[in-house]
């Protein structure tokens, strides 16, 4: 099939000279008229489609600006659960939501004392 653009540029490559040179002639059974009329659906419907697109990139940007509001409420929410004296980092409902209450976390010994556990050499029996 041929690429889009080139239907129109042919189109128009039909239409001018017809309309110049011989604009009551019917060609193949149509007239002039009725021949842009029977090729009109092909720039409309590129026109919808561009119109769309619009609206659909429109859309995108809404959505995009929704979900960065949506992200911050719910930071806020967590950051509500965390601070609630009465539910806290360690509750079931901060569990519910997804996230690692701190009785259910790694090790806390910090990275330094891990990483010195790692690097000592241990110690095996000689054989002589």
């Amino acid at each position: 099939m041929k690429k889009a653009f080139e239907v129109i540029v042919r189109i128009n490559e039909i239409t001018t000279p017809w309309a110049d040179h011989a604009p009551e002639s019917k060609l193949g059974g149509l007239s002039l008229a009725e021949f842009k009329t029977a090729v009109a659906a092909c720039t409309e419907k590129r026109q919808e489609i561009k119109s769309l697109n619009s609206s659909i990139s429109a859309a995108i940007s809404e959505r995009t600006a929704a979900d960065k509001a949506a992200f911050k409420l719910i930071r806020r929410v967590v950051a509500g659960v965390i601070a609630d004296p009465t539910l806290g980092s360690d509750s079931p409902l901060y569990r519910a939501m997804k996230y690692v209450p701190d009785s259910e976390r790694a090790s806390k010994q910090p990275k330094q004392a891990i990483t010195a556990a790692v690097a000592a050499p241990a110690s095996s029996p000689s054989t002589k």
